[in-house]
């Protein structure tokens, strides 16, 4: 029994591995499902869409306000390439980000504030400048 005890250890390192690989895996597959235009059929495309917009704007919120307000990103007007450079520079200046937070931060940039968006688009407190953002109501 005592040599069994021994193994329990490793075999939860090994059980927290597996579910990191899985959930990466899960992430970049909505990623690129968001980047192809592809949603699933059974309308839960636009619930893994929330899910990743709440997830970056977390991102937004934990990694980027910590040097400058939210109105500095949400008035930019930038194409996918031209945010991917932004955050290359940002994590340059030292801020930390993985590959996949920073392609989960391209897409929803990208796709929230384009150069064809409205000059309108506002997420927190209205009519003040937001050190935060918060998910969009319906």
């Amino acid at each position: 029994m005592i040599a069994h005890q021994a193994y329990l250890p490793q075999a939860g390192k090994i059980m927290r591995k597996v579910v990191a690989v899985l959930a990466l895996g899960m992430l970049t597959s909505c990623l690129a499902g968001e980047r192809h235009g592809t949603t699933a059929q059974d309308g839960s495309g636009s619930a893994i869409a929330l899910a990743n917009s709440e997830q970056a704007i977390q991102l937004l919120n934990a990694r980027c306000t910590m040097c400058h307000s939210t109105d500095l990103i949400t008035q930019q007007r930038l194409n996918e390439s031209k945010w991917r450079t932004e955050i290359e520079k940002m994590i340059r200046w030292g801020a930390y980000l993985s590959s996949p937070e920073q392609d989960l931060l391209v897409s929803y940039l990208a796709s929230r504030y384009h150069p064809d968006a409205p000059d309108t688009v506002r997420e927190g407190r209205q009519g003040a400048q937001s050190s935060s953002l918060t998910p969009a109501g319906p």
